[in-house]
């Protein structure tokens, strides 16, 4: 069993069995021992439902959920992770072990690639990004209010 704290200071034991498994793929589609459907808990929403499944957690959802932040999320991805590894029987331990520090690679590689993209971004090329894509900013051109405001 994985643990995790939320943002107040609740700790929380996910226990992933045959049965809540089962659970969480009936209620969010999510199946926890496909691969490819680990993906789907990148989304907090989502991951934050399949914690809520496997922790049995008492509190309904929204209350649950409103102790989730920023670094609750993130230790809440390392305890799904890890509850998920101990799932597998050992013989495919290893290799879904290998897939994990795969993903890690990339996403490690990603997010260094987009720091690296954003060096060369201006801030008037984000400004009229932001004016072309939402009617709630300003104009690029004139920096007045938009008729939203």
């Amino acid at each position: 069993m994985a643990d995790y704290t939320d943002s107040t200071g609740r700790q929380w034991r996910l226990r992933l069995t045959l049965a809540s498994g089962m659970r969480v793929k009936d209620e969010t589609g999510i199946d926890l021992q496909d691969p490819k459907s680990l993906g789907l808990v990148a989304d907090p929403a989502a991951l934050a439902k399949v914690c809520y499944i496997l922790a049995g957690a008492p509190d309904d959802f929204v209350s649950f959920a409103d102790a989730i932040d920023g670094e609750t999320i993130e230790s809440m991805e390392a305890a799904l992770l890890k509850e998920i590894e101990n799932f597998y029987p050992p013989r495919k331990r290893e290799t879904f072990k290998m897939l994990m520090a795969k993903g890690k690679e990339v996403q490690e590689l990603a997010t260094k690639q987009a720091a690296e993209a954003m060096q060369s971004v201006t801030a008037e090329a984000v400004l009229k990004m932001f004016a072309s894509g939402n009617s709630a900013t300003k104009s690029a051109d004139t920096l007045e209010p938009t008729p939203n405001e």
